[in-house]
């Protein structure tokens, strides 16, 4: 669902304790359903986010009323402004708007859909690195490294020869599929 799942978790049930036993309910699957059609919406085509959001909300059990409200205000149309009634184009910019988190057309690119990959190469140069917060020459340094590897993988693939994959995987990629 989310790489912090168990985060989002213990907050929805720290800030709305009745979305979470409706969740959990074994004899009522309705709320989970309805979570995940939520969290669905990052399938949408981003033009009808909003109003499949809307759709959504119209059929939501009672018990996920201010999670839905949160929702919305962060993710979908943003906080309502005051006094105003909830309508298109009337609240205030959401934090998260849809086009942070809409998957819809990497989906149908196959492109990646998270950035786990960044977060991969992060990882991976802290760890070469050594430290989190290096002097900025000795991180350009490594940057320097770093650029230089990747124009020697690129030029082996370019000539057709098979580059070892990053170090913490074991095997091989190809240029040839």
């Amino acid at each position: 669902m989310s790489d912090f799942e168990i985060a989002i978790l213990n907050s929805v049930k720290a800030m709305i304790p009745d979305s979470t036993d409706a969740y959990n309910d074994p004899d009522d699957r309705g709320a989970k359903n309805a979570v995940h059609s939520l969290l669905a919406l990052a399938f949408v085509p981003l033009d009808d986010v909003v109003d499949t959001y809307i759709e959504l909300d119209r059929s939501l059990p009672a018990a996920l009323r201010e999670l839905s409200q949160y929702f919305d205000d962060t993710y979908i149309r943003g906080p309502r402004a005051r006094g105003a009634p909830r309508q298109r184009g009337v609240a205030q910019r959401p934090r998260n708007g849809p086009s942070l988190w809409n998957t819809y057309e990497a989906t149908l690119r196959d492109e990646h859909r998270t950035n786990n990959l960044s977060e991969g190469w992060h990882n991976r140069f802290q760890g070469v690195n050594g430290k989190n917060h290096s002097p900025i020459y000795a991180a350009l340094g490594e940057i320097q490294k770093e650029q230089a590897d990747t124009e020697t993988m690129l030029h082996e693939l370019t000539l057709g020869r098979r580059v070892k994959a990053a170090p913490k995987r074991s095997g091989w990629t190809s240029s040839v599929e």
